[in-house]
């Protein structure tokens, strides 16, 4: 399958699109399917965003030349990126497996405290191999708190996790883990998925294990490398542009068994109600949502205008848990939002959710809006917030931040099997004083603009 090269990108990070797109400037996600959603999706199935596109060993091999070709830092560790490959894919067998170092597993299956954890089916696909597969034991140490925690026992947390992959990382390096031996595991994954649905190699149509391996091979890169079907690439872009639906306003995100809320839209019912970014919504209208597939909840949370809902919110720093009641309301999604500040006849505010193909223009119609608003028709500043902005496409962040600016270099690309591409601001742009205010999830194409002003 032929991937066409759509290049551009500050940052190092790739984001495959199959069946046709690479792009190394998209909106970064991490290894799994996307799963964001403003509380506007209706689906009573989660998505399966593969179903019918094939992908096999030559599509992972192309992703490979890919990154041979275009990622930017040509050291990265091949033998550990061939290890996360075969655990992605063997993450996906029921039961779940994964790879261990033969003395690690050994040790660990000693310790009291890590026996429970270890203590899997053994799978040795040769004697001699320093690797073995183990199935994967109950994982305590994973489990989603079910107290509220403070920001000691959330740092002590992160501490002892980074400590474990440490160990695991100190124990590989001394694990020869080639492409043969991927191919090894590959085998037993394709062998054991024929036998137990009797040949069928495609039943259901969800055996994927490639698109598995790929994500693990790119998850060895960096976190915000990882493939994604261009149905799920179009669907994200799709969320990200203009739309309307009935519900409290809020984005949602899913990080392990939580569902979190990782914006409440300024001025709707969430925002209103006192709903923070961060939130964890343990449950709607009290049924408990811990676990539960993201669409799953969100179509708990939506309903008909002027109804209430109840969600039950765990936040750090309170106490307990706290019931929050919104009344629904029907929310207008704009990727490109604008006003006047209040009491500042002259000054500008706009907000911009993502990049899409649509974003400059819509900016440039934001911005004369505001100033046929201004007093004596001139902005004397303005105020462009990218906070909680993904990314999107670097050509509309280039054409935006063209705007802006006069003259300069606005992003470099550095390409390390071709030459480097620069993209120059051109004469004339706005010619008020602009503040860009950006945060943590200020990422991707969102950065270039606020680094290039």
């Amino acid at each position: 399958m032929a991937l066409n090269a759509v290049l551009p990108a500050l940052l190092t990070a790739l984001v495959f699109q199959f069946p046709v797109t690479l792009t190394s400037d998209a909106r970064p996600v991490a290894a799994v399917e996307p799963e964001k959603v403003p509380d506007d999706v209706d689906q009573d199935e989660e998505k399966d965003y593969w179903k019918g596109v094939e992908f096999g060993p030559e599509d992972f091999a192309e992703v490979r030349r890919f990154v041979k070709l275009f990622y930017i830092d040509p050291s990265y560790d091949r033998r550990m990126a061939w290890v996360m490959a075969a655990n992605f894919a063997l993450h996906e067998m029921d039961p779940a497996r994964e790879i261990l170092p033969r003395d690690f597993l050994a040790r660990k299956k000693k310790s009291r405290k890590e026996r429970k954890r270890y203590g899997g089916k053994v799978t040795h696909l040769r004697k001699s191999d320093l690797f073995v597969i183990h199935e994967v034991g109950d994982r305590d140490d994973i489990k989603a708190p079910t107290g509220v925690l403070t920001a000691k026992e959330i740092n002590r947390r992160k501490e002892e996790m980074r400590r474990k992959q440490e160990e695991l990382e100190k124990a590989f390096a001394r694990v020869p883990f080639t492409e043969d031996d991927f191919n090894r595991v590959m085998r037993f994954i394709e062998d054991h998925h024929a036998k137990k649905n009797k040949g069928e190699k495609g039943k259901n149509g969800d055996f994927k294990p490639y698109v598995a391996a790929t994500r693990g091979y790119l998850a060895s890169l960096d976190p915000h490398s990882t493939i994604i079907s261009a149905k799920a690439w179009d669907e994200s872009t799709k969320a990200t542009t203009d739309s309307s639906f009935e519900g409290i306003g809020a984005v949602l995100t899913r990080k392990g068994k939580d569902t979190i809320i990782e914006t409440p839209m300024e001025a709707q019912p969430a925002y209103k109600a006192g709903l923070r970014a961060g939130d964890v919504i343990v449950a709607v209208d009290k049924k408990p949502v811990s676990g539960m597939a993201l669409h799953k909840v969100v179509k708990l949370i939506r309903g008909p205008k002027g109804t209430p809902v109840t969600l039950t919110i765990r936040r750090m720093g309170l106490p307990g848990d706290k019931d929050f009641v919104i009344n629904r309301d029907h929310i207008e999604i704009k990727n490109v939002q604008q006003h006047m500040v209040a009491h500042h006849p002259d000054i500008g505010y706009v907000k911009i959710t993502g990049f899409v193909p649509t974003t400059k223009e819509a900016l440039d119609q934001a911005i004369k809006s505001l100033v046929e608003k201004a007093k004596g028709g001139r902005l004397r500043g303005l105020i462009v917030d990218l906070r909680y902005n993904s990314g999107g496409l670097l050509q509309e962040s280039v054409d935006v931040a063209d705007d802006f600016l006069n003259k300069g270099v606005i992003v470099s690309v550095k390409n390390p099997s071709d030459r480097d591409e620069v993209y120059k601001a051109t004469p004339g742009s706005f010619d008020f004083p602009v503040v860009v205010v950006v945060n943590s999830s200020s990422a991707s194409a969102a950065e270039i603009l606020a680094s290039a002003i």
